[in-house]
């Protein structure tokens, strides 16, 4: 039943729809909608409710997000290091191969 839950809501709130992570029960679905307002964030609860099969609906309403803008910069820099790192390390490992 789940899966048809997962295609109704793929279908159907995509407009809305931010994430669906893999990692889900059989019975549970976790789902990140965005709605600008509380009458949207109203509408897709109602519409969530309405589907067949779907029994509960939890809402958590994010009333404020604060980003770490310098911290995720340094960690994003710091991801581009490894990577490139791990591929100039591959390509020495090829040269020496040869």
């Amino acid at each position: 039943m789940s899966n048809v839950v997962l295609e109704r809501i793929y279908h159907e709130m995509q407009e809305y729809l931010l994430i669906v992570p893999n990692s889900y029960q059989k019975e549970v679905i976790f789902a990140v909608f965005f709605g600008a307002n509380i009458p949207t964030v109203n509408l897709i609860l109602r519409t969530l409710e309405s589907y067949d099969g779907v029994n509960k609906v939890e809402v958590f309403l994010t009333t404020s997000l604060v980003y770490y803008q310098e911290w995720l910069k340094k960690a994003i820099d710091k991801r581009i290091k490894s990577k490139e790192a791990q591929q100039k390390q591959k390509q020495q490992q090829k040269m020496c191969d040869i």
